[in-house]
């Protein structure tokens, strides 16, 4: 019995080493950025992956996932924060809009569990490419903006 023990022990210790590698080594180009509190009751790390860029074109709207990583020991509530593009001209600035989803993964109020991640799917009404992107942001209630910084693995 003991050895079964230690067998799921080390399954489950291999998966989430491979998770844990995955989402480090991933290939895909990303706007991330953590944000913290001193005390690290707030320590998030946001994630916002261009490459799922998708225009719909009977909605008129832009979709992109941001995936955010609750590190802290407190859950945390998403509150309908925004992000924000600006393109390369230097001229066009928008940002993600409210949507009225009540599940799935458009929502823009909701807890994400200490230790656990949510994939929110940020909604525009601007097609754009993602190759124009200059600057990524996320804005709080606070009115303070925090610059999500571009990463590509080479």
């Amino acid at each position: 019995m003991k050895k079964w023990y230690v067998l799921l022990i080390l399954i489950i210790a291999g998966f989430s080493v491979k998770f844990a590698n995955a989402q480090m080594t991933a290939d895909d180009p990303v706007y991330i950025e953590n944000i913290s509190n001193e005390s690290k009751t707030i320590d998030l790390t946001l994630g916002f992956y261009p490459k799922t860029y998708q225009w719909n074109e009977s909605a008129e709207v832009s979709k992109v996932t941001l995936r955010i990583l609750n590190n802290s020991k407190k859950d945390y509530e998403w509150k309908n924060y925004k992000i924000y593009i600006l393109l390369n001209d230097n001229s066009t600035l928008f940002y993600s809009y409210t949507t009225t989803a009540t599940e799935g993964s458009t929502l823009c109020n909701y807890t994400i569990y200490s230790g656990d991640s949510h994939d929110q799917v940020m909604c525009f009404d601007k097609k754009f490419s993602v190759d124009d992107i200059k600057t990524v942001w996320v804005s709080f209630d606070t009115g303070i903006f925090f610059k999500l910084y571009f990463y590509q693995k080479e």
